[in-house]
């Protein structure tokens, strides 16, 4: 190991020590994709100080970066103490997609009949529930399909629109959710409304790190099931993504591949715990032979020429595990329009109990808890009439002088029942509140008049409809404040490095040593002083890639600032980045500026 001295200006000599060229990179100057996941926040500056290129950054979703890196790199970065993993984005890709005979499109979707969801659809059709097909986009143009399509976006191309090239996801959508008009095929969920996710391209291949943000997108515009027919190898990263989703209270539901038989043939996402693993059976119940099998398979459902929609507003049958798992995302519809309050477990739980055992007594690796049943899920005898709807959302409360403004969401169920009113709650303590007023259904704001200046008021609101009220909203507050009276001075929180700045000092050239300084400035731009400061000093050779050269530590002056010194500093080009700040009272940003200084 060679010996480096920095030199701090308020601290001793520090020797460390730094790896050769050689221990920290490969000779290859190849990028690579990569997934990066982090112990903490991540840290974007630490990705680019390695020469990454930043893709998506999934904070605060999962503490993950997906970039593009030399594959140099990638030992070094790996080993950095803020860095849990780096895995490589893998490919993944559609599941099934096999046309059976092209006859079959002039006969009636028997999937749908077969789970008896028809028999359901007399009470329940999954209104208001909505589904995020997670795929190659959706067809939003198709008779079937334009009037459940609300929205999506598409990772391939990085735009709104995710319009399929494919017809996979077409497909995969109608068997959710065309519309029941006598016209083609009716979906499970006739009424359930689709978001499309495009993270498969044309071909039906794509990237674990566009899945991970397609995941991400479908929690973030409040979905209520992600449905996902594709799959491929392991991502720890993805499984963070459905875990963050499922904790989130969304349904998961993948297919569990096209690999056959055998001890273990189930792929990912189906294959996590936190999502349902769907095989394929056919007309008689049998197995699909295509179907993969294994202990991961938590229930079955028709996937063996199912009839659905396609491009160019056609119909057209596939076969596949893909085809499989829309018909359980449909019913999982179906029983969260019927029993609006139930969780996502409760949904995945009335799912496996009443599927129709098939194979085996019990759960089996080959068909799992057995066929999911519409009928069974959804009886008739238990849920005839409307419900109360879903409570209202993202609450927020606005303070003026004398005054509070209120705005929320509607409920994403109404109960089968049209909303009626607004109910609205206050009180000055949290969890205090009594009814205070009510406003019309067409309303979702209000304004509160009746409080006192320097007072903090906490608030609710509850939706009703002809069966009751729902369950409340969010809680927000507010404090209003006369507008003559001066705020009171406000309080720093965070702390950010202003700027790092680098100069050479000594020797002939005036360079013989490299003075770095880094400055800090809390959220209210006052110099932040005795906060330690810590950086790692990387060095490139001859345009080379950056490698770690050393690392120091200091504590900042009255003016804010921290100086290091790097004695009798070889040639070459430098980087300093900041990995820690600790300041009494104020929370560090995570973030390094960029710097850089030759000689």
């Amino acid at each position: 190991m060679l010996k480096q001295a920095i030199a701090l200006s308020t601290l001793s000599l520090l020797l460390f020590s730094i790896l050769s060229y050689s221990e920290v990179y490969s000779t290859s100057n190849a990028r690579i994709s990569v997934m990066i996941g982090f112990k903490a926040k991540p840290d974007d500056s630490l990705v680019k100080a390695y020469g990454g290129s930043i893709k998506y950054n999934f904070h605060p979703f999962i503490n993950v970066i997906a970039a593009s890196i030399p594959e140099k790199a990638i030992d070094a970065l790996s080993r950095n103490p803020k860095v849990y993993y780096v895995e490589l984005d893998g490919e993944v890709h559609a599941l099934g997609h096999t046309p059976a005979n092209p006859n079959i499109e002039y006969q009636n979707a028997w999937g749908v009949d077969h789970i008896q969801a028809d028999a359901v659809h007399a009470y329940s059709k999954g209104a208001n529930i909505y589904v995020c097909i997670v795929d190659t986009g959706i067809d939003y143009n198709h008779p079937d399909l334009a009037g459940r399509y609300k929205g999506g976006r598409d990772y391939v191309n990085s735009d709104n629109d995710p319009m399929d090239d494919n017809g996979h996801g077409t497909h995969v959508s109608g068997t959710v959710a065309a519309v029941l008009n006598n016209v083609g095929v009716v979906g499970v969920a006739p009424d359930a409304y689709l978001y499309g996710v495009k993270v498969l391209n044309k071909q039906g291949s794509g990237w674990w790190s566009d899945v991970a943000a397609g995941i991400k997108w479908c929690a973030d515009n409040n979905a209520n099931i992600i449905s996902m027919s594709l799959g491929g190898g392991y991502s720890a990263s993805v499984e963070s993504a459905v875990n963050a989703a499922y904790s989130k209270g969304l349904l998961l539901v993948a297919a569990a591949g096209n690999s056959g038989a055998g001890t273990d043939t189930v792929i990912y996402p189906a294959k996590f715990e936190s999502v349902m693993a769907v095989a394929a059976t056919d007309q008689s119940d049998n197995r699909a032979s295509f179907s993969s099998t294994g202990p991961s398979v938590e229930i079955s459902a028709p996937g063996v020429g199912v009839k659905s929609t396609v491009l160019a507003g056609g119909y057209a049958s596939y076969s596949g595990t893909s085809m499989a798992t829309p018909h359980v995302s449909g019913v999982a519809a179906l029983i969260w329009f019927s029993y609006p309050s139930l969780t996502n477990v409760q949904v995945r739980n009335v799912l496996d109990n009443t599927a129709q055992d098939l194979g085996p007594a019990g759960r089996d690796n080959y068909y799992g808890y057995g066929l999911v049943r519409a009928d069974l899920a959804v009886p008739s005898n238990t849920n005839p009439s409307p419900t109360a709807p879903s409570a209202p959302s993202n609450l927020q409360a606005a303070a003026g002088d004398g005054q509070v403004t209120l705005n929320w969401l509607a409920p994403n169920n109404d109960g089968g029942s049209a909303i009626t009113k607004y109910n609205i709650y206050r009180g000055t303590s949290s969890n205090g509140e009594q009814y205070l007023t009510y406003v019309g259904a067409g309303t979702l704001s209000y304004m509160d008049t009746a409080v006192n200046n320097a007072q903090t008021y906490y608030y609710y609101v509850k939706a009703e409809n002809s069966v009751g009220e729902s369950l409340a909203s969010n809680e927000a507050s507010a404090t209003p404040q006369a507008s003559s009276s001066p705020a009171p001075p406000p309080t720093p929180s965070k702390v950010s490095v202003s700027s790092i700045t680098s100069s050479g000092q000594g020797g002939k050239s005036g360079n013989q040593h490299i003075v770095i300084v880094a400055s800090l400035l809390d959220d209210l731009n006052n110099a932040v002083s005795g906060a330690s400061v810590s950086i790692n000093v990387l060095r490139s050779v001859n345009n080379g890639p950056y490698s770690d050269y050393g690392s120091a530590s200091g504590t900042t002056g009255t003016d804010g600032k921290v100086t290091f010194k790097v004695v009798n500093a070889p040639s070459g080009c430098y980087k300093a980045v900041v990995t820690s700040v600790i300041a009494s009272g104020l929370t560090w940003d995570g973030l390094s500026p960029d710097n850089t200084y030759c000689k």
